[in-house]
């Protein structure tokens, strides 16, 4: 506690400069608003009418989203990134079809045999085959069957050798080979980080590269209070 109150202390003598930018997240279930400093992960609520730091825990906000609080510093997962104005550091570097074609037919081709992925196949094939002057055209058809995800099906992650990566080994860890753990909260923060580097690893001309979330998997790894290795 008196820790806390020493961090409270030097917050209130930084330089005007390196002050707070609060952003709002949304509330929590339970309607207690809340906003989030992206310079020191910090997560502030109003109780009262009184603003407080966010205690510990793991906290589910109104919109679904789980808000994970840790020594009084949020988990840098999807909830607290998208509010956050991020540099553009994964590029998108392949076609919008070769992009539809990986999302269709799954990075480790799992979904081969789906009718998804042949017909993204085909508009690769047209694409690639256009005259210059009209692959702007199936482009565009791409993109729109990036947004049609009723037709153009994305195909599930598959668990195992089809895919691996170590976001795909926390979630072994923290769910369980069999999925015996898969309602718990670690279990949840971690597929959502999955899904986060599999789609940025769809962009990527070359997809054995690590991505921002990668990189955010490799870091938490190692931590057994957050993602709480499921037995066996």
């Amino acid at each position: 506690m008196a820790r806390r109150y020493i961090l409270l202390l030097l917050f209130l003598s930084m330089p005007a400069g390196l002050m707070a930018e609060w952003r709002p997240l949304p509330s929590t279930q339970q309607g207690y608003e809340l906003r989030y400093d992206p310079q020191t992960s910090r997560v502030e609520t109003r109780v009262k009418g009184v603003t407080r730091p966010m205690w510990d825990g793991i906290h589910r906000l109104e919109d679904g989203q789980v808000l994970r609080i840790r020594n009084g510093i949020a988990v840098r997962d999807t909830t607290v990134m998208q509010t956050e104005q991020l540099p553009q550091i994964v590029r998108e570097e392949v076609s919008a079809c070769e992009r539809l074609v990986r999302r269709s037919c799954g990075l480790g081709s799992a979904c081969r045999d789906t009718e998804s992925c042949r017909h993204a196949r085909q508009l690769l094939t047209f694409h690639n085959e256009a005259a210059f002057g009209e692959r702007h055209k199936i482009e565009v058809q791409c993109r729109q069957g990036l947004d049609d995800r009723a037709f153009f099906k994305p195909c599930p992650i598959p668990p195992g050798k089809g895919w691996s990566s170590v976001c795909s080994d926390l979630v072994a860890k923290s769910c369980g080979p069999r999925g015996q753990c898969g309602k718990t909260e670690g279990c949840d923060l971690a597929k959502q980080l999955r899904q986060m580097e599999y789609d940025e690893k769809l962009m990527l001309l070359d997809t054995r590269q690590k991505t921002p979330t990668t990189r955010q998997c490799e870091e938490v790894f190692s931590d057994d209070e957050v993602f709480v290795p499921c037995p066996e």
